[in-house]
């Protein structure tokens, strides 16, 4: 916080010494880790200090047993750093009670550590796709549970969701992520919200392994779900192939559009012979019926390549170039002990492959 009253004293020439405090600033800051920078003309000083201030921060966490959920521990840190500042929280309280303070486990803290939040029920997907670019795009679908959001609101029947998606690397740095903020008013909504949100975005991610951490929070209730997807991004001119990606039956979400951070500039990637289309993030098949899915392979032309998958499907189509190819197979059966589809590619007459599957669920 800069105090832009600049330099000054308690003297008035008419009124005498005047009490001039700067106490409000330095509780907004200080609680917070932060500064306060008062009496002082020099701005550009100021943010130069802020600055300097900010070159190495470090932040320390660490992970450990609930043996007495509910206790609360103190926190004690020192460095042996000259010059150094440290701000810590007093203490924190064990998980596993079920009281006011565990619900109100911070998001961060669900984030950084994986802690399961079942609350409210997601799905998730997240497909990388190249482009001609240093980065891939990477649209990351979500399917949070009606139902679920309905009683996390309460009797209220009103009340704020909050969606965050962090793309973690192997570091565990954030390379890119996503906000959303959505009022529910559960009375306007009505049936729309049956079976729940389906919540589109899209991230921007360079080569390499990353950890695709989804939370959604009712912010009046702190009621979470969470959950985590590993990705690989491809480097450029890797034969790579999705996920099987399931076809959505229209109008079974309240579809919501995120933000996009996709840097690529490329259009909406999922595309069958021209036609768009929404894939299933958590797919349920019906015994008996039939189900679409298509299978994208990169740097791979059609005619070089031979599909296989257990449970058997039916190849509909193959189409695309050499650049990105798009095979379209039908699942025409699965039974109660299917636990998930595999499907593998390869080019003929070479023992190169690739595999991908997908949970289903039987219903």
């Amino acid at each position: 916080a800069v105090d832009i009253h600049g330099l000054r004293s308690d003297i008035d020439a008419r009124k005498g010494v005047v009490q001039k405090s700067n106490e409000g600033l330095h509780l907004l800051a200080g609680s917070t880790g932060g500064y306060v920078f008062q009496n002082s003309n020099d701005l550009s000083s100021d943010f130069g200090r802020v600055l300097k201030a900010q070159e190495f921060v470090y932040v320390l966490g660490f992970q450990t047993t609930a043996d007495q959920p509910g206790k609360f521990h103190a926190l004690k840190v020192r460095v042996n750093v000259p010059g150094a500042r440290v701000t810590a929280r007093t203490g924190y309280y064990e998980g596993g009670g079920g009281n006011v303070l565990e619900r109100a486990l911070s998001s961060a803290e669900v984030m950084i550590n994986d802690i399961p939040q079942d609350a409210i029920h997601i799905e998730s997907l997240a497909a990388p796709f190249p482009t001609t670019g240093a980065s891939s795009q990477v649209p990351v679908i979500l399917e949070v549970s009606g139902q679920d959001l309905a009683a996390a609101v309460g009797t209220t029947r009103r009340g704020t969701a909050e969606i965050f998606v962090y793309a973690f690397d192997e570091d565990g740095l954030v390379r890119d992520s996503t906000y959303q903020r959505l009022a529910l008013d559960l009375a306007k909504l009505g049936d729309s919200l049956k079976n729940g949100i389906k919540y589109y975005a899209t991230l921007s991610l360079p080569p390499g392994r990353y950890a695709i951490k989804s939370l959604v929070n009712v912010a009046e209730t702190a009621k979470k779900g969470f959950v985590r997807k590993d990705i690989v991004v491809p480097a450029a001119g890797d034969v790579t192939i999705s996920q099987p990606l399931f076809f959505e039956e229209p109008g079974k979400w309240l579809m919501i559009r995120g933000s996009s951070h996709d840097k690529t500039n490329a259009g909406y990637p999922f595309v069958a012979n021209g036609q768009a289309f929404i894939p299933s993030a958590g797919v349920n098949v019906r015994r008996g019926e039939p189900r679409t899915f298509a299978v994208f392979v990169e740097n791979a032309s059609p005619d070089e390549l031979s599909v296989e998958s257990s449970p058997k499907s039916t190849i509909v189509s193959q189409t695309g170039s050499g650049l990105r190819s798009l095979l379209l197979l039908r699942l025409d059966s699965a039974d109660a002990s299917t636990a998930a589809l595999d499907v593998v590619v390869r080019k003929r007459g070479s023992d190169d492959l690739r595999k991908s599957s997908i949970p289903l669920t039987i219903q």
